[in-house]
């Protein structure tokens, strides 16, 4: 859990303080007065950030979730995959042991 508290402050510290969010929110409003017409106050900005910073504040536990699942998935796959290549292994021996005892007996 300490991996996502750093994770979102590390996204809160781009959204608010880095001086590169200067140099993408003009270009956004250039792009939104451009291409769709639309004028970009920083109220809009402001909530577009919120929203970004909700949206993958959601997604990271959901993948972390995800990956784990997957990780107990593949566990599982692996473990019978040995378990079939034991029970083959475990049938071919005893086939041979048989094959040497008849040909003693």
């Amino acid at each position: 859990m300490c991996i996502i508290k750093r994770i979102i402050a590390a996204l809160f510290s781009v959204l608010v303080v880095s001086t590169g969010t200067n140099a993408v929110i003009t270009k956004l409003k250039e792009l939104a007065l451009t291409k769709f017409d639309f004028v970009l106050t920083d109220n809009h900005i402001l909530f577009l950030s919120i929203l970004i910073f909700l949206l993958l504040c959601g997604l990271v536990p959901a993948v972390y979730i995800a990956i784990k699942k997957a990780q107990q998935w593949l566990a599982k796959l692996r473990k019978e995959k040995d378990l079939k290549e034991q029970q083959i292994f475990n049938q071919r021996m005893n086939s041979y042991l048989e094959s040497r005892n008849n040909l003693k007996g």
